[in-house]
């Protein structure tokens, strides 16, 4: 509907109705009905409303036109081209001259307000002049299509960053719904920024840890159905590299653990699965952590149990594949019946 056309492009010109029928030559109330979709502007007046909005005439009947991607591809690749010589006005202004063929197109506000971003980085020349051109074209990108909020935001962050605008910052971040940006290290670079390492380095602590174990609980998901999918060159390297994960952050044994005795009975090793269970039984009785790194000191400071369910899963697995399996290559096995028992804690 034209109504909607004319209220956007004039919220995004920052104008009111009472401004628009001045510079139209009607009174307020007719643009009010014509944004309600109560009546339609006079043909007469159309070339006028055009030009007072900044549109093409076309635009007004059609204002979701939107630039095609290779289309915005080759205008940012003009913008690149002139980037070395223009001015950031100039930029600005050429970005804006496309924006009136094409007033309410998302992308190209975004894109936009992104290469102006990334323009004045170049150039170092962040500074509150260049950045209100900026929110300008980021407000239009909202105004035009709400699912870029975040986006917008994310770079609203990183210029109240530049500008060491470390509270706006803040504030920025708790409005974003699924940010791409790496919250923490953007929450600990802040925090260092306003004096508080401390605070910023057990940020970072509690994000690496968490990390680490997001990595290996996939790791262990994947040797997992690796081994269902019989893919045994990914079961491998999926458990060597659980092998060097758990070396190298100093983690819970059990993990190591687990998968040599999953590898000792698949392999039908009598002498791995009797040195595994050994070593499961072991931790049964030992308190621990999930970490023992200094890095995660501050972490996990008080000792822990063991998950004695989960190695009590893993002790019935064994029992139902070495001793009550017709087939079970150990199914008689003294030693392993008083480890079995042993384990029944």
């Amino acid at each position: 509907m034209i109504g909607d056309v004319i209220r956007q492009r004039r919220l995004v010109l920052n104008m009111t109705q009472a401004e628009l029928a001045d510079r139209t030559g009607v009174s307020a109330p007719a643009v009010n009905k014509w944004e309600k979709g109560l009546s339609c502007p006079d043909v007469m007046i159309l070339p006028v409303l055009a030009r007072v909005l900044k549109m093409d005439m076309n635009d007004l009947f059609d204002f979701r036109k939107e630039m095609s991607v290779e289309e915005l591809s080759a205008f940012i690749g003009e913008l690149r081209t002139a980037l070395p010589t223009a001015t950031f006005g100039e930029l600005y202004d050429r970005i804006r001259d496309k924006s009136h063929e094409y007033p309410g197109d998302a992308k190209l506000f975004f894109n936009g307000a992104a290469f102006l971003n990334y323009a004045a980085l170049i150039k170092n020349q962040i500074n509150e002049e260049n950045v209100e051109l900026i929110e300008k074209l980021l407000k239009e990108t909202e105004a035009a299509d709400p699912v870029y909020h975040d986006s917008v935001n994310e770079v609203r962050v990183s210029l109240d960053m530049v500008l060491e605008r470390y509270d706006e910052a803040e504030e920025i971040l708790q409005k974003l719904h699924r940010p791409t940006i790496d919250l923490d290290m953007l929450k600990a670079q802040i925090c260092s920024e306003k004096g508080k390492p401390e605070e910023a380095m057990q940020i970072m602590t509690r994000s690496l840890y968490v990390s680490v174990n997001e990595i290996l609980n996939r790791l262990l998901k994947l040797r997992g159905f690796a081994d269902q999918c019989e893919n045994t060159a990914i079961r491998d390297e999926a458990s060597s590299v659980v092998h060097q994960l758990v070396k190298v952050f100093d983690l819970w044994e059990f993990y190591d653990i687990e998968d040599d005795l999953s590898a000792a009975v698949r392999n039908r090793d009598r002498e791995g699965v009797l040195k595994s269970m050994k070593e499961m039984i072991r931790i049964l009785h030992e308190p621990y952590s999930f970490s023992r790194s200094l890095l995660f000191e501050e972490l996990v400071k008080k000792e822990q149990t063991v998950d004695k369910e989960l190695i009590r899963q893993m002790l019935d697995q064994v029992r139902a594949r070495t001793e009550t399996d017709e087939d079970g290559f150990m199914k008689d096995d003294e030693e392993l019946f008083r480890l079995l028992e042993e384990g029944k804690i």
